[in-house]
């Protein structure tokens, strides 16, 4: 069994219809966070991460939502394609688990982002969809012998 090294969350907004903004085509990031993980010397680090991100549709045209987790500004660590409902003022979650295993522990200090972007179904241009809240973005370390 593993030991508890550290959690952090990230809230971007609380509440259905909190926010308004354009998911574009371009990765923005909508959560970040950072964990220590000085005290697993010796050991192997494992993070779950957890996101979600609730989403509204301005038209009736389907779509493909990437999410992607990326540790310390350059790794990927997951990425996932989510089709939207393609129906006009759709209100939808969207959501992911995920699991970053067997981290190397320099640095000591991880940083963690959640991206979001979409397109039209062939992959060409963008699709009309808000953020509206709510988003949340946690994480939570730990180290195994």
């Amino acid at each position: 069994m593993g030991r508890f090294l550290d959690a952090q969350g990230s809230q971007n907004a609380s509440y259905t219809t909190s926010i308004s903004i354009p998911v574009t085509t371009t990765p923005t990031v909508f959560g970040s966070l950072g964990l220590d993980i000085s005290g697993a010397a010796g050991g192997t680090v494992g993070v779950n991460l957890q996101a979600t991100v609730t989403l509204a549709s301005i038209t009736a045209v389907s779509g493909i939502v990437n999410l992607s987790i990326i540790r310390n500004g350059s790794t990927l660590v997951y990425s996932s394609a989510i089709t939207t409902p393609g129906t006009l003022f759709a209100t939808f979650d969207a959501k992911l688990t995920a699991f970053d295993h067997n981290i190397p522990t320099t640095p000591n200090f991880l940083t963690y982002e959640v991206r979001i972007r979409a397109v039209d179904a062939d992959g060409s241009s963008g699709v009309n969809l808000q953020r509206v809240g709510p988003e949340s973005f946690t994480a939570i370390a730990y180290v195994s012998p």
